[in-house]
């Protein structure tokens, strides 16, 4: 009963693509021969040189595939999710296994012994092509990675390892939050990078808000700017991708930029050393994002805000913002916009309360500081009380709804009429 059930439940999902191959004769051979198998978690499927036996099929959990490197750091070459099939390239190729199979989680597979596969590939053409099929997306696939893992900056070997599981398993109900939970360690592998640099990465990730990290779950904020930084992985197309779609979260980033040029003491070199050097990017394209660094070095330096403050092309934004929320709330046309600027009003009220400035800031800035202050407190794992996450949730709610209004003002004006 286990087997027919599965099975049914085989054929109602995806793998009736191989089952509508097979005759109903052949149906019934595979049934026959066809196993399920739990394993637990981290319990090997199969092993680097053994000898393939099984077409495996995950029908429930996940599995990576891996290889096992110097100084014991294991490669995540591929993961599974259900259903796919894996483990017969090797039986093909007349050789032992290269690699080692595991359950990623508790998982269920099928084994169908290869020599039934090979038995019915010699009687049925589309079955072969089938296989033919799997094996040449799995060979373009590996191609891909092997450019990614040789050409690619740490940045983009993350942002793409993201990417692959945000394609490979979605999302939770939010949307946003992947379908599956990383170590750090199994995404260091996975990206071919250091646990450390993972981590590292991970968190500058989290303080550009393109993701955000809650133990091992990862929520996908910005998927356009993570793809950019896959393709690029440089801060420029970040800026500029930023800009277009979401004023709040440019300036936020522009913030970012202005803080990383300081810690590196305003030295192009080091900067160039340590970041613009690994960008995977032509000589061209680094040569532009140096001067865009140099541009931004020589205008702090010029409007004396090396040591705190911001560039006047950043507080530009800032005062157009202000410009937009000061028509927003005297017009009658956008009620929802002032009613929600008073729910947020006193949450900024007190934290402007709070100032060490003598000069208090005014309630768009004081939003900016608390927006930013909560990104820098996030990356250094510092705790945030409850009632700190309820006065930053308001502001951010707030501050969205001004972003977008912006957004729609900058492609239609909303008082050219006024």
């Amino acid at each position: 009963m286990l087997i027919k059930s599965t099975l049914e439940q085989i054929i109602s999902k995806d793998l009736a693509a191989i089952w509508t191959i097979l005759t109903p004769d052949e149906r019934r051979l595979v049934a026959d021969n066809f196993h399920i198998h739990s394993f637990k978690k981290n319990q090997i499927i199969y092993a680097e040189k053994d000898t393939p036996q099984y077409l495996w099929c995950l029908l429930k959990g996940k599995v990576k595939l891996f290889k096992d490197g110097m100084g014991g750091r294991q490669q995540i070459l591929r993961l599974y999710r259900p259903i796919q099939y894996f483990g017969y390239r090797a039986f093909f190729a007349n050789e032992p296994y290269v690699s080692t199979a595991a359950a990623f989680e508790p998982s269920q597979l099928g084994a169908i012994p290869m020599q039934l596969v090979k038995d019915l590939i010699n009687q049925n053409r589309d079955l072969a092509w089938f296989f033919i099929h799997e094996l040449s997306k799995n060979l373009g696939g590996s191609d891909t990675k092997i450019v990614n893992l040789t050409q690619k900056h740490i940045r983009g070997r993350l942002a793409e390892a993201i990417i692959l599981l945000m394609d490979n398993y979605g999302f939770e109900d939010d949307g946003q939050t992947l379908k599956i939970f990383m170590a750090r360690e199994d995404l260091a592998n996975l990206s071919n990078m250091t646990t450390s640099n993972a981590i590292r990465t991970l968190s500058a990730f989290c303080q550009e808000h393109i993701i955000t990290v809650d133990g091992r779950r990862i929520k996908i904020i910005d998927q356009e700017a993570l793809r950019n930084i896959s393709k690029f992985g440089w801060p420029m197309i970040i800026a500029q991708q930023k800009r277009k779609e979401n004023i709040a979260e440019y300036l936020l980033y522009m913030w970012q930029v202005e803080d990383l040029i300081r810690a590196y003491n305003f030295d192009i070199d080091k900067i160039e050393a340590n970041i613009i050097s690994g960008y995977a990017i032509s000589d061209d394209k680094k040569k532009e994002v140096k001067e865009w660094y140099e541009s931004l070095i020589k205008m702090m330096e010029l409007e004396h805000v090396k040591a705190t403050g911001h560039l006047q092309i950043n507080k530009n934004v800032l005062i157009r913002l202000n410009d937009l929320h000061v028509q927003l709330l005297n017009s009658p046309k956008f009620p929802q916009y002032g009613a929600q600027f008073y729910h947020a009003l006193p949450f900024i009220v007190e934290l402007r309360s709070k100032s060490d400035s003598n000069q208090q800031p005014g309630e768009l800035e004081t939003c900016f500081n608390a927006l930013y202050g909560i990104l820098m407190l996030r990356l250094q794992g510092k705790t945030i009380t409850e009632e700190t996450q309820k006065a930053i949730s308001q502001i951010s709610y707030f501050i969205g709804i001004l972003a977008a209004y912006f957004k729609k003002d900058e492609q239609q004006p909303l008082f050219a009429n006024d």
